[in-house]
Order: structure tokens, then sequence, then C-alpha cells
């Protein structure tokens, strides 16, 4: 049920944590053009996701993740997420998208 009092925050922290998997799309993080911001609800998703992982009790440890982009690991080169973490890249225009495993 839904609860009107809650924040979007709160909203996002329950559902990542009733969530095993995250599949989190930096595709679309370029520059709003009104306000010259990129959007930053997918790498702060990620990142709550990230921390639930490492810092959670064991359910939450079992996290598995997704992270999808338009250039293979070019998150990588603005965050201090593992080459480990699985990755793809994204292609076509953004409604016609498919993903492809990163090679590097």
């Amino acid at each position: 049920m839904d609860d009107g009092g809650q924040t979007r925050i709160d909203k996002l922290y329950g559902l990542i944590e009733a969530c095993r998997y995250g599949i989190h799309d930096l595709s679309r993080t370029e520059l709003d053009k009104t306000y010259r911001l990129p959007r930053f609800n997918m790498p702060l998703e990620l990142g709550i996701f990230l921390w639930a992982k490492r810092y959670g009790g064991s359910k939450q440890k079992q996290k598995r993740l997704l992270i999808l982009d338009i250039e293979p690991y070019r998150y990588q080169n603005s965050s201090p997420i593992s080459p480990a973490s699985t990755s793809m890249t994204m292609t076509g225009s953004p409604s016609a998208r498919s993903p492809k495993p990163a090679t590097g």
C-alpha cells in the first residue's frame, strides 16, 4: 500500500531493500538542456544498491547487479566501481537500445 507521507527516497530505500537484482542504466546521464545538469537518479540508485550490498545483512549481501552504459567501462572513469562488476554497453538510439556485453 502506498503511503502518501513517505518521501521518494524512503520509497527508493524500500524498493532496493526488497530487490535481490538491480539493473542500473547509466547511459542516460547527459546534461539537461535547461539546467545543464545530468540526471543523477540512476547513479544515486546504483550507489544505494551497492551500499546495501556491502553493509546490509546476509540477505542484502546476496544482491546481484547489472550496469548498462553507452560505452564500455565509461562509468569506471568517474567512479570507484570495481571492474569485476558486470556491465553491458547499450547501442542504438535511446528508444531502440540493445545491450551488448562490455569487453575490455
